[in-house]
């Protein structure tokens, strides 16, 4: 019986870091042995999680349980839901974790123009005071420091292919 076909949003499951090689067949020997425990997650019939499942799932013909996330109202929840919820769960670098923190950033700076507008900020008409917020929040759900995640994005926009290679890769650290 062929397992059940979902829909795939290509930036949801690019916010998923890719499993290593190992952890790929760990997954699927575990797959292989017990079939699919954990059921994959969706909104609007959507997968945001379960993407490597889902992949393997299809790949030996393995049915899987589906499970709604009912309370995500708009794309930017459920970008920021999988961004946490991936956190969560995987053992990343620090430059994973800030990486994918940062991908929620645009999301939290909204919210507090938001805030501003509507004249809850506590400081009034401070941009650099929200933006120090954001900053900290991206840190706290990465779990680093504030530095680490401005390192991070000096890396990412200023730094060569080679040398983000080298960074995700854990060849470099990110304060070098």
């Amino acid at each position: 019986m062929k397992p059940r076909t979902l829909k795939i949003d290509p930036e949801f499951a690019s916010l998923i870091p890719p499993l290593s090689r190992d952890e790929r067949e760990q997954l699927e020997v575990g797959l292989l042995a017990d079939g699919c425990l954990d059921a994959l997650a969706v909104w609007n019939d959507t997968l945001i999680d379960g993407h490597n499942r889902y992949d393997l799932c299809h790949e030996h013909g393995i049915e899987f349980g589906v499970t709604n996330i009912p309370n995500l109202k708009t794309r930017d929840d459920a970008i920021t839901w999988i961004v946490l919820h991936q956190l969560g769960r995987r053992n990343l670098s620090d430059f994973a974790r800030v990486e994918l923190a940062l991908r929620i950033k645009p999301m939290l700076e909204a919210k507090a123009k938001e805030r501003e507008k509507k004249g809850a900020s506590s400081i009034a008409g401070s941009q650099k005071s929200d933006e120090g917020r954001t900053d900290q929040k991206i840190a706290e759900t990465a779990r680093v420091s504030r530095d680490t995640v401005r390192k991070v994005e000096t890396i990412k926009k200023n730094g060569s292919d080679v040398l983000v290679a080298a960074v995700k890769a854990e060849e470099i650290s990110i304060n070098k």
